[in-house]
C-alpha cells in the first residue's frame, strides 16, 4: 500500500487508536464497553461493505485497513458510509431519512427487489455513492 503524509494526521492517527480500541473489544468479548447505537453503526458498517475489502483486509478503492476502519468515528475517504452519527442523528438516518453532517447531506434508502433481496443504498450530497444487495432479514 503507498503511504503519503496525509495518513499521519492526528484525525487519522486518533482513527486508528479509536478503530482498533473498538475492534479488540467488538471481537473479544468486550462489546458491553461500547454505546448500542455506535455497536449498531459498527455492525451496519460491516454488512453493507465491499466483502472483497471485508476479505482483503484493506479498502479496493483507497487502501484503508478493514475492518478497524469501520470501527472509528471517521468514514473511509471514498464515501462507502458517512462518519459515525450521534444516537439522534443514527436513529434518524437508519429509518431511511437524510441527515446533515458537517455540511454534507448523507441518505439511506433500502429498496426491496424480488426474491427476498433488499438493496442498501447511500447517497451523499443526493448522490448514490454505494450500494449493496442482500438477503432479506426479517
Amino acid at each position: 500500500m503507498k503511504k503519503n503524509k496525509k495518513e499521519y494526521t492526528l484525525k487519522n492517527i486518533w482513527a486508528y487508536i479509536q478503530g482498533n480500541f473498538r475492534y479488540y473489544c467488538y471481537y473479544n468479548g468486550l462489546k458491553f464497553l461500547i454505546p448500542k447505537y455506535i455497536k449498531q453503526q459498527i455492525d451496519w458498517r460491516i454488512k453493507i461493505m465491499n466483502g472483497n475489502c471485508f476479505s482483503n483486509g484493506s479498502c479496493e478503492l483507497c487502501g484503508c485497513s478493514t475492518t478497524a476502519l469501520q470501527m472509528a468515528n471517521k468514514s473511509c475517504d471514498r464515501p462507502c458510509y458517512p462518519p459515525m452519527l450521534n444516537r439522534k442523528q443514527w436513529d434518524v438516518f437508519h429509518k431511511g431519512m437524510t441527515i446533515s453532517r458537517k455540511k454534507v447531506l448523507w441518505g439511506y434508502e433500502r429498496r426491496y427487489l424480488p426474491g427476498k433481496q433488499v438493496e442498501h443504498i447511500i447517497y451523499k450530497d443526493c448522490r448514490k455513492v454505494h450500494s449493496k444487495i442482500l438477503n432479506y432479514e426479517n
